[in-house]
């Protein structure tokens, strides 16, 4: 049982006493230090903090509002079937240059050059799939795949 002295009379009483035995004021003993607990101690936010925090929620709001409104535009068939030749053009190039290089000793003996394959390879992707932009997308597919070999290799 500690002493300390009432807040009201200044007079020693108990830190555990209720009420002051001298002039009777609730809750007479006062704190030894000054500092406020850790217990009661309200940590803040900083106003800048509160700001960010602030204009990230109304962007947020915003962003959902905004995107509820934007109409979503149906896929046209037409559009879906139009992607489909040239994703094939690509595809056919990068098959055949995994076809050429997983054979590349055989076809430098006969003196198949990558060049050469990919011509012929793209030509005949040109007549089967038959659009404007083949021939580029299939030596795309071609040139990729040589490409990304050549940087696995040690």
């Amino acid at each position: 049982m500690a002493l300390s002295t009432c807040k009201e009379c200044g007079a020693q009483v108990s830190t555990e006493a209720k009420s002051c035995p001298h002039c009777g004021v609730k809750a007479p003993a006062q704190r030894p230090s000054s500092a406020p607990s850790v217990l009661t101690k309200k940590y803040t936010m900083s106003p800048t903090l509160k700001i960010l925090l602030a204009v990230m929620f109304v962007g947020l709001i915003a962003n959902v509002m905004i995107g509820a409104r934007r109409p979503v535009q149906p896929r046209d068939s037409r559009q879906v079937e139009a992607a489909k030749p040239v994703d094939a053009c690509f595809d056919q190039g990068y098959n055949g240059a995994t076809v050429y290089l997983a054979n590349i000793k055989t076809a430098m003996e006969v003196g198949a050059s990558a060049s050469e394959m990919m011509n012929t390879m793209c030509a005949d992707a040109v007549q089967k799939i038959g659009t404007h932009d083949c021939r580029g997308q299939c030596e795309a597919g071609f040139k990729y795949k040589t490409k990304t070999w050549v940087k696995e290799k040690p």
